[in-house]
């Protein structure tokens, strides 16, 4: 095996020798020759436009005497003994053209014009000159020219050159690079040669810097990069000028890679967003390459994703739903984010309202109602007051302030939240506290009361809260609590004139107080009392409500003012009156002096006798002694009456006083009220009593019965009128009488009293039927 390898290699290397020597010689011999030529192997030519055919030429330096610019310069098609081409005559061959230069130049370029499919071929060069400067540059020592005919221009070249690096494939280039669209065309005819313009898919029009060489013209356009290039279609367009324009195109396709840009976010549907509807947030964003999605809600810190996708889709919305939505659209160039608010809208809830400051509200002071709720738009707030009927407003917005309090502003106050969705009502109770005011008291029965009548005192306060009363008398600077608690009335049993009775309102905020001084009427109650000097002199007083009168009687005849009687009187406040009587002349012991007290609730009198004088007697021993005996008899006697008079004094304090130590002596008092209600008509009955039979006073001697005249009045009313009873002061009555009148309806009660005279403290108390016998 060994030997055969070697043998093929010595036969190879043999081969390689002989091919080299070969190439070496005909070298050589072109160089002796001189002749030579360049001119390209093939050039293209645009049917109905000119072919540019670039050539020189050299000659053997032999030659060089007989090179003239006159020879003849030729070009001949492959195969053919006739010149299609002769510089002599350019326009008479089958090619008509210039060539260019002249020989002595050695100067052989062509241009053909108007080529057609037929001058397709192989074509060469000869020269003629004078002599024998004659030479065809064929063989193997000269190259040929491949003249080929297009029938349409070929499409430009376009590459692309991002940050000066040529991209043969897919164009894919960074935003914020520099980028080259480079396109070139060929030269088909230097003398018309075709023209190149740059157009996009982006508005705007682009230029490129345009040049060109031998065969070429090329344009560049140059920019950088943005997201805005991405996907646009650069095109370069060539238009060839022959008998009519022909235009080719070529375009490439921009791809740029981008971070994420114009992030935004819409909500689905559109429009309000309801509570208890479902709405879909969706994100897009212009990137290259494509972005992941991610959600956020601003209401979570640190903010987590809530989900990944484009979309984002919340069912059955509330109110928690609010707020604002962030998309994160991100790929490895970057990312971005947009936002949306979404806002569920929802009819007022949880409307309420409260006081400020909260707490008890005291009149005069400042409160503020606030209305506060819950709602999607914002609510427009309305204030209504209960005792508006109808409700009217009193005032919009969220607060209502009233300033310097009274109890007029107290009431339930009511606020309105409205808006497009539907309303809500919320109340408030204001109470407006204050002291106790306007405090007044009443009785009842209004007016006059008579004594020992009940009567019913009211108090009535405007406070908040509710007051205690508090009731109590006022006499003089003396105060006697008799009540306390929430009752407004009291019940005054035995009521005196005079006291002034009092009621006191009070809460926690003060207390006020009112005060009613009642009337108390009475009859009258008389005292009286007499002395006699050189002149008769009585005193009479007497007490009632209305304030009574006062008269005077001697012996049944009213006195008046004369030279032998003078009366003078004054008032004691307003319930008495006191009368002086001055008598002036001598009385006897028959003479009976009488006071009368009058008002309209009744009568009341006090009468005196006076006692004769002792006779003026000599003095004997006997009269002496009999004298004093008879004197320490009275004066025993008149201390017994005194501690009697006394004892009944201190039992009823309003009895009259008896002053007999002047000479007279008190022989009745009367007293009479008169009926409360009007009475029928009276009719008078009258009797002669036989007062014999009843037992005289102790201490008393009855007189002789010529000498004692005693009588009684008989009043006759109807029963009806007898259910009502007076109260007077107690009253001191020696002679009374109750005679009850057989004869009368049995519808009626007769009621006889205060039967009236009496002489040296005489008293009778008949009955019916003995009133009867003595008739």
């Amino acid at each position: 095996m060994r030997p055969k390898s070697n043998k093929c290699c010595r036969r190879l290397f043999c081969l390689l020798t002989l091919y080299a020597f070969f190439l070496l010689s005909v070298c050589v011999l072109g160089f002796l020759c001189g002749f030579n030529i360049s001119l390209p192997k093939r050039v293209e030519a645009l049917k109905g436009s000119c072919v540019f055919i670039p050539c020189t030429f050299d000659i053997d330096q032999q030659y060089v005497k007989d090179l003239t610019d006159s020879a003849k310069r030729m070009w001949f098609k492959a195969g053919g003994s006739t010149a299609v081409f002769d510089s002599t005559s350019p326009n008479t061959g089958p090619l008509k053209g210039e060539i260019f230069g002249t020989a002595t130049q050695k100067n052989c370029t062509t241009s053909f014009n108007n080529v057609r499919q037929s001058h397709n071929g192989s074509y060469y060069f000869r020269l003629e000159a004078n002599g024998k400067l004659q030479y065809n540059y064929i063989g193997p020592t000269h190259s040929q020219v491949q003249i080929a005919v297009l029938g349409s221009p070929p499409k430009p070249t376009l590459s692309v050159f991002p940050d000066q690096q040529k991209v043969m494939k897919k164009v894919e280039v960074i935003e914020g690079s520099s980028v080259s669209l480079r396109c070139s065309t060929k030269i088909f005819c230097p003398s018309h040669p075709p023209s190149l313009t740059w157009s996009s898919s982006l508005i705007e029009s682009i230029t490129g810097q345009q040049y060109q060489n031998q065969t070429d013209i090329i344009s560049d356009l140059n920019f950088t990069v943005s997201h805005r290039h991405h996907g646009v279609n650069f095109t370069c367009t060539s238009t060839q000028q022959l008998q009519k324009q022909i235009t080719t195109k070529r375009s490439r396709l921009l791809s740029v890679q981008y971070a994420p840009k114009n992030t935004s976010v819409r909500i689905n549907p559109a429009g309000l967003v309801l509570e208890g509807r479902s709405v879909t947030l969706s994100c897009s964003s212009d990137a290259n390459p494509a972005v992941n999605y991610t959600w956020y809600r601003d209401t979570e810190r640190p903010l987590n994703p809530v989900q990944t996708g484009p979309n984002l889709t919340i069912n059955n919305t509330d109110p928690t739903h609010s707020g604002r939505y962030y998309c994160t659209a991100e790929n490895k160039h970057g990312t971005q984010n947009s936002s949306v608010l979404l806002d569920v809208q929802y009819a007022p809830k949880n409307t309420s309202v409260s006081l400020n400051p909260a707490g008890l509200v005291l009149e005069g002071h400042s409160v503020t109602l606030s209305c506060s709720s819950d709602a999607n738009p914002a609510v427009n707030y309305t204030w209504y007051r209960d005792t508006e009927r109808p409700l009217n407003p009193v005032q919009t917005g969220p607060n209502l302030t009233i300033n310097n309090t009274d109890p007029t502003h107290s009431g339930r106050y009511y606020c309105t939240a409205e808006n497009k969705h539907g309303t809500q009502n919320s109340s408030v109770l204001l109470d407006v506290q204050y002291a106790p005011k306007n405090t007044s008291l009443s009785a009842f029965p209004s007016g006059s009361v008579m004594r020992g009548n009940p009567v019913t005192l009211s108090c009535s306060s405007d406070a908040n809260p509710a007051v205690n009363y508090t009731w109590y008398t006022e006499t003089g600077s003396q105060f006697e609590l008799l009540q306390t608690g929430y009752n407004h009335s009291y019940i005054v049993t035995n009521p005196t004139h005079g006291a002034r009775y009092g009621c006191k309102a009070q809460n926690q905020h003060g207390h006020c107080n009112a005060t009613i001084q009642l009337d108390v009427q009475f009859a009258p109650n008389i005292s009286s009392s007499c002395s006699r000097s050189s002149v008769t002199k009585c005193v009479c007083e007497a007490h009632g409500n209305p304030c009574p009168t006062l008269e005077w009687r001697l012996s049944g005849h009213e006195l008046s003012n004369s030279t032998e009687t003078s009366i003078s009187e004054e008032t004691l406040g307003s319930t008495g009156v006191k009368s002086v009587l001055t008598i002036h002349q001598s009385l006897t012991d028959t003479d009976v002096l009488q006071c009368f007290s009058t008002n309209k609730l009744g009568r009341a009198s006090q009468q005196f006798q006076a006692v004769p004088p002792p006779q003026d007697t000599r003095f004997h021993p006997p009269s002496l002694l009999l004298g004093a005996a008879v004197g320490a008899s009275l004066m025993m006697i008149a201390c017994i009456l005194m501690l009697c008079y006394e004892r009944r004094r201190k039992k009823k304090p309003s009895e009259t006083r008896e002053d007999d130590t002047s000479g007279f002596i008190l022989t009745q008092t009367v007293s009479y009220s008169f009926p409360k209600t009007p009475s029928a008509p009276e009719s008078l009955h009258y009797s002669s009593i036989d007062f014999t039979n009843a037992d005289p006073p102790s201490g008393e001697i009855r007189g002789i019965a010529s000498l004692t005249s005693e009588y009684a009045a008989v009043r006759h009313c109807p029963a009806e009128n007898n259910t009502s009873t007076s109260e007077t002061e107690p009253k001191k009555t020696d002679t009374t009488a109750k005679i009850t009148d057989t004869s009368s309806p049995a519808s009626e009660d007769v009621i006889y009293e205060n039967t009236g005279h009496r002489y040296r403290q005489k008293e009778a108390l008949v009955s019916a039927d003995d009133a009867e016998k003595q008739d």
